[in-house]
């Protein structure tokens, strides 16, 4: 009889052990879960963010773009000893 109730004890011990180790991985499971989860949730946020930023920068791009345009076309003109004929000239203040 002691040989079958150490038995249904080690039984019970085997048991108890497999349970913590369950627990002990679900608990890393889960945490790994959660920190893929952060990490997908930055990238998608980061993605979100840069998809509105090249917006903004695609039109301050082309503002600047235009703006260098007038500036070198003004300088060419004034290197071929002429006064600027555009608009944008007339604020700047030409001297010969």
């Amino acid at each position: 009889m002691d040989s079958n109730a150490e038995r249904a004890a080690m039984r019970d011990c085997d048991h108890d052990h497999q349970r913590g180790r369950r627990i002990v991985l679900g608990v890393v499971v889960g945490m790994y879960l959660l920190g893929l989860g952060g990490l997908v949730g930055t990238l998608i946020e980061r993605i979100r963010f840069d998809y509105r930023r090249d917006h903004v920068f695609a039109r301050y791009d082309g503002l600047l773009r235009a703006r260098n345009e007038t500036l070198m076309t003004i300088e060419r003109q004034i290197a071929d000893g002429a006064r600027p004929r555009s608009t944008e000239a007339d604020r700047i203040n030409v001297q010969d």
